[in-house]
């Protein structure tokens, strides 16, 4: 595989109850150092899509490489309802995901809250948080560890004008580091990308 491409799928088909297909016959690539834009209607697949990628859901077809060792430790997810342990901290939060990677490094959560902007909320509550700094929060904990690849998806869909493209200028300062693949219905995600790919019914046009 080109040591530039991150992840190379093909004929990829996924249905919920074998019999509507979801995904039919998608060929992908995603490459290191990204932002990969998905854009396309809500139910065209692409949630599906990146579920599948990300070792979420198995594809009822169709084969994925992957030119990364031990994905299961470098693969981080943005979901759109955040998703953090109310119980636990941002730095806490950041901690389980650093340990399900077999990661311990509080060094590099503090590093990476620095860039993000979000040191002053490390030991605050999900709950003490406004949307926008529960979002940047979500993607501080998806690369904490040794991540090279996110998906993210709709990680803009409960923010407002402003809160979107600070996510994305987010991206854009962090792909050095890692890939995103972002999936999106808004027209913000466009600007900030460095491809963008349109589906529609389950096909990338």
């Amino acid at each position: 595989m080109n040591e530039k491409i991150i992840l190379t799928a093909e004929g990829i088909f996924y249905s919920y109850d074998k019999k509507n297909p979801v995904l039919k016959g998608v060929d992908i690539k995603v490459l290191k150092n990204e932002i990969l834009t998905l854009y396309g209607p809500s139910g065209s697949g692409k949630s599906t899509l990146i579920y599948i990628l990300g070792g979420l859901l198995t594809q009822d077809a169709g084969k994925i490489l992957y030119n990364i060792e031990d994905k299961k430790r470098k693969i981080g997810f943005v979901f759109q309802n955040y998703n953090m342990l109310n119980e636990l901290t941002v730095f806490e939060n950041c901690k389980v995901a650093q340990n399900i990677r077999s990661f311990d490094d509080d060094r590099q959560i503090f590093d990476y809250a620095e860039k993000i902007g979000i040191t002053d909320i490390l030991y605050r509550y999900p709950a003490e948080l406004s949307v926008g700094q529960l979002q940047r929060s979500a993607v501080l904990r998806s690369i904490s560890g040794p991540v090279e690849l996110v998906f993210c998806d709709e990680p803009t869909g409960s923010l407002d004008s402003e809160n979107k493209r600070n996510v994305f200028e987010l991206f854009s300062q962090l792909k050095e580091y890692v890939a995103f693949f972002v999936v999106s219905h808004d027209e913000v995600s466009k600007k900030y990308a460095d491809r963008v790919l349109n589906m529609s019914d389950g096909i990338i046009l």
